[in-house]
């Protein structure tokens, strides 16, 4: 599967690839940042880290405190529901 049609790839991780690329391509700055539509700042930003800067995923994810749970209360809630039997 190429990378830009990995669902698992954020939109931001695939700007950050294909500003990578262009500029490995030899694409003039100016021109990057008139295509992806980034700040000066941003494209610099992008291309100092290089490749491991642009694939590392600092999105924080806190670990729920449901997560020993998880299994038990993804069963339960797609157990049928009680009946009512009042007449």
């Amino acid at each position: 599967m190429r990378t830009f049609e990995n669902p698992s790839i954020s939109e931001r991780h695939k700007q950050k690839l294909l500003a990578l690329r262009m500029h490995h391509e030899g694409a003039a700055h100016g021109f990057i940042i008139k295509c992806l539509q980034l700040s000066p700042t941003t494209l610099v930003a992008y291309l100092k880290g290089g490749l491991p800067e642009v694939l590392a995923d600092r999105y924080c994810r806190p670990a729920s405190a449901l997560l020993p749970f998880w299994q038990c209360l993804s069963r339960w809630t797609r157990s049928p529901p009680v009946r009512n039997r009042l007449r």
